[in-house]
């Protein structure tokens, strides 16, 4: 319970940016602990925390430097709330950030490319080095949607879903649609080791988009379910 109580707190003290200091008991089962006050810019922003171990936690942030361009940082506390480092993130040439996400004990980075000439968006997956918060290796293509004939516009996205035991990541495809049709879908699952399990990328499932919420909620509840 130590971790989640430090990751809770941690995000209290970074969202709100208190200056208290010492402990708040709340109930008899958590305390909050506070941490020094961290300041951040005007055009920049905190997302989450993206990973945790014994040692501490990882949080991601950010800064707005026009409309078009963003520059992404990975910071580590420890468990006593002070950063220990702070690493701007060198993503891989023209791509752009879609997700930092913890599988098993490692920290992985998603980035997507956008080709707008040969009408395809490629996503990528590459480990974060926790020591130094930098990439690791080189970046290993995992998905890819082609949008011949459409815009950028509607050039597809993707989501993600990991399973419960982090042995699994689904790569969830919205595909390019004509317009007033249904709109189309496809999935792959892989391993922890980036080894494709499934793909249903093929078979192109259609539904009405008043179907399409409930539907994705039940398409993941399944998948969170896989062993």
């Amino acid at each position: 319970m130590k971790i989640k109580q430090i990751i809770t707190s941690a995000f209290l003290l970074l969202c709100l940016c208190s200056t208290a200091f010492g402990q708040i008991t709340k109930n008899p089962y958590a305390t909050i602990e506070m941490g020094e006050e961290y300041s951040i810019s005007r055009s920049g922003g905190i997302g989450s925390i993206v990973g945790y171990d014994k040692t501490g936690f990882y949080l991601y942030k950010y800064e707005t430097k026009s409309f078009f361009r963003r520059e992404n940082y990975l910071e580590r506390y420890d468990n006593d709330l002070k950063r220990t480092n702070s690493e701007k993130l060198e993503l891989p040439k023209n791509c752009s950030l879609v997700r930092i996400t913890q599988l098993g004990e490692e920290l992985y980075i998603f980035t997507e490319f956008l080709d707008k000439t040969a009408k395809e968006k490629t996503l990528f997956v590459q480990q974060i080095d926790k020591s130094t918060l930098k990439l690791k290796g080189t970046a290993k293509q995992i998905a890819q949607i082609s949008f011949e004939g459409k815009s950028r516009f509607n050039s597809g996205s993707f989501g993600f879903s990991v399973a419960r035991d982090t042995s699994k990541v689904l790569i969830y495809y919205d595909l390019p649609y004509e317009k007033n049709a249904n709109e189309k879908f496809g999935f792959h699952v892989h391993s922890i080791r980036w080894m494709l399990v499934e793909n249903k990328n093929v078979q192109v499932l259609s539904i009405r988009q008043s179907e399409r919420k409930l539907y994705d909620l039940k398409f993941r509840h399944r998948f969170q379910k896989m062993k």
